[in-house]
Formats: C-alpha cells, structure tokens, sequence
C-alpha cells in the first residue's frame, strides 16, 4: 500500500511539473512576437511628428468657408441662409493638439518609471514634442478659443475623461513656459539619446527645434498685441 501511495506522489508531482512546462509553453506560443509591449521613447517622438498636422486635408477645403462667413470677409453668391451659423467640416481643428499630447503624456510617463540619468538622456526628445503640442494648441484656439489642455489625454494615466477647459488667457501663459523651458532644454542638454533617423524635420539638430520653440513665442505675441500690448512687445524683445 505504501509502495502505491509512494508511487502516485512521484507520479502526480511529474504531472505537474509536466504541466507547469506545458503553460509555459504554451504561454510563449501564444505571444505575439510583433506586438509592442513597452514604448520606445525615439519611436513615440517619430509617431508625434508624424501625427503633427495643423489641419486634415487642407486648410481652404474645410476651415476657410466658415472663417471667410464669421470674418464677414466674402459673402456667398446667393446671400445668407439659415445655415449662416453652422460649422460643417472643421479640418480637424480644434482637436488636433491631441493627437501630439497624447504622446507627450506617454513620453513624460515611461520617463517618470526612469532612473535621473535616465530619464535625462530623453530631455531634448520630450521638449520637441512639447513644442509640437505647443503649435498646434495655439492653431486650434485660434479658431475655438478655450481647449482643454492641462487635464487632457491623461485618461490612461489616471486623470479624467472630461478635462476642463482651461482659458485662453492661462493657455498663453502655460505655453509660454513650456516654451521657454522647452529652449532651455534644447540648449543645454548633453548626453542625449535623440537618434537623427527618427526625426523627419531637424534630423536631431536640437538648435534648429530651439528656434523652432522660439518663433512660437513670436505667433503668441502677436495674439496678445491688442489684449495685452506690454506684455506682447516684452516678449518679442526676448
């Protein structure tokens, strides 16, 4: 009887170690080899500049019979209608900062399970795809004014999935600090992983992405010219 018991506990902890090796197995096969389980920051920044676009299929197609209406700047052949008002096909914008934040989200969240000497080898990467976000944020309030921004895209990541809108007013200040941050950064980095293959526009010349955040500081002047006119000359004399 103990001769049979003895054997069954050899038998039944071969069994298992057997199906242990077979989940194991099992488990491998079963994984997708091509499907990407951790981001690359290098290939996130890639996606976002390819993602940047100021507005989907063109700007006259969409945007520019409603801007020429609500200018008052050309009148339709036949007169108004009561259609006047109506917003048809937007071009996008007005979501299109979106499409570049969610990846300057991903980027400062891969960033952040980072050591610092890490995550500093990243520093010039995540400052380009602020600047990007930057330009677009500013295309799409030209035309719609408030935009959620400091809740958005942070869903994943446990914020909310109805940001508040944050005014114009507080989005230039915002932008302007992340630009300002953004050229300090681009020009005192060292030491940084910003693989030139994966950027399309500058091929990694950080100076070229810091005049880049320059300039915008420039188109953000310029809006403020007739709400905040000291302010606006203050910043083209940087």
């Amino acid at each position: 009887m103990k001769k049979i018991t003895y054997t069954t506990i050899l038998f039944l902890s071969g069994l298992m170690l057997l199906l242990s090796g077979c989940r194991d197995e099992m488990a491998k096969l079963n994984s997708n080899p091509s499907q990407v389980t951790e981001a690359n920051i290098s290939y996130l920044f890639a996606q976002s500049v390819i993602n940047f676009e100021p507005a989907g299929y063109l700007l006259w197609y969409y945007n520019a019979p409603m801007t020429t209406r609500w200018g008052q700047m050309a009148v339709p052949t036949g007169g108004f209608t009561s259609t006047y008002t109506q917003t048809t096909a937007t071009g996008d914008q007005g979501s299109q900062y979106i499409n570049v934040l969610k990846y300057a989200r991903d980027i400062a969240q891969l960033r952040s399970t980072m050591s610092a000497e890490d995550a500093a080898k990243y520093a010039n990467i995540a400052a380009c795809v602020d600047v990007l976000t930057v330009y677009l944020g500013i295309f799409d309030s030209d035309m719609y004014g408030d935009r959620p921004f400091t809740e958005a895209a942070m869903a994943r990541y446990g914020g909310t999935l109805t940001p508040k809108y944050d005014r114009i007013e507080a989005l230039y200040d915002i932008w302007l600090q992340t630009l300002d941050d953004a050229t300090t950064t681009l020009t005192t980095s060292t030491d940084q992983t910003f693989p030139p293959n994966q950027d399309v526009v500058y091929r990694g010349d950080a100076a070229k992405w810091a005049r880049l955040a320059n300039s915008l500081k420039l188109k953000i002047a310029v809006r403020l010219l007739s709400q905040d006119k000291a302010q606006a000359l203050s910043i083209a004399s940087e």
